[in-house]
């Protein structure tokens, strides 16, 4: 159907302000109304690393949004699994828009949400309730600064129509200094719809994430220590390294990276092939017999497959060390990309 004239003005209104609708990645470069010392965009709902922005938040609402008044939303929009969600921004520092802004004793703080109206309670304490009907998911509070100590629970609640309680998110300000590190995958991982096993066919890559936790195991969002990642076993390597900061010089091919955040990214290629057709594993490895210059070892096609998983360490200076496997296949019709997107559609994916 015709897009009507009145929202085609808001959509160019809204692309004006908030250009990340239209550049859903950051990139290296061309680092946009923000000079040196950025070095990429900063318009992206998910940053350099791979990791979720404010913004991305932001159009989950919208895209999760209910207003029976605007017949032309739901005309357009693939039927997905219903879901609600609430998403408090500020504890995202450095990856949130808009920034928090702090003024004396108060403090902004933003959440996001699919729900007809949210409440914000600190500690138990309502500091009010905010409706979605004006800026589709976008609510703000400015709250005392005291929100922000050591121990404070805010939480957001998401309601329907009726009142009823649909979502909740809660941020527990950091009590205590950094205390490990925790390793988790973002890819592939069923929640993220990446599949659940990396494919041998030495070109495929996990995604793994290092927080900086404290002793409750909550992100401590100011932590920049330095995170080193070895392949302790298995058939991967390092291929990269990053953390979303668009003014981070540090290399991106090195093994070890400053956390951001207290996030950081390492990106583990698989260096087997055991993936492709046996006759073409058996023309590779004659055009290879002599080069030497591979990083890719291909599998003889006459000898069985031994499917050890990806052993991958992260260390941190104080912090100690974390481990996790990554599980691989020689089946790219089980495990490939286009399985993987079978497997995961309709299905609702997580930006945690």
């Amino acid at each position: 159907m015709p897009i009507p004239a009145d929202l085609l003005a808001h959509i160019v209104f809204f692309l004006f302000l908030f250009p990340s609708l239209a550049l859903s990645v950051d990139y290296l470069g061309e680092p946009a109304r923000i000079d040196w010392p950025h070095v990429s965009s900063s318009f992206g709902a998910i940053d350099l690393a791979g990791f979720p922005k404010a913004g991305a938040r932001w159009f989950q609402a919208w895209w999760l949004y209910k207003d029976n008044g605007k017949e032309w939303f739901y005309a357009s929009r693939p039927t997905l699994p219903e879901g609600a969600m609430v998403h408090i921004v500020e504890s995202n520092i450095g990856r949130g828009y808009p920034p928090s802004t702090i003024e004396g004793n108060n403090r902004t703080i933003h959440v996001y949400s699919s729900g007809a109206s949210v409440d914000l309670y600190l500690d138990g304490t309502s500091l009010g309730t905010m409706s979605n009907s004006n800026w589709m998911g976008w609510n703000e509070w400015n709250v005392s600064s005291v929100a922000s100590a050591a121990g404070k629970n805010l939480t957001a609640v998401a309601r329907d129509t009726a009142g009823a309680m649909i979502a909740t998110h809660s941020r527990i300000a950091n009590v205590s200094p950094a205390q490990r590190v925790v390793l988790s995958i973002d890819a592939p991982s069923p929640s993220t719809g990446t599949g659940q096993r990396v494919v041998l066919d030495g070109h495929d890559v996990a995604l793994i994430r290092a927080t900086i936790v404290d002793a409750h195991g909550t992100t401590v969002n100011t932590a920049t220590h330095n995170v080193t990642f070895t392949v302790v076993s298995g058939p991967g390597r390092v291929l990269g390294v990053g953390n979303g900061d668009p003014m981070c010089k540090e290399p991106h091919q090195a093994p070890w990276r400053s956390a951001y955040s207290g996030l950081a990214r390492a990106v583990i290629k698989v260096t087997q092939d055991a993936a492709s057709s046996a006759a073409t594993r058996a023309l590779i490895r004659e055009i290879d017999a002599e080069s030497g210059l591979s990083t890719v070892a291909v599998l003889d096609p006459a000898q069985p497959f031994d499917a050890t998983p990806i052993t991958v360490r992260a260390s941190a200076p104080g912090l100690g060390s974390a481990t996790i496997e990554v599980a691989v296949s020689p089946d790219t019709a089980m495990d490939g990309i286009l399985a993987a997107a079978k497997s995961s559609l309709r299905v609702p994916i997580s930006l945690e």
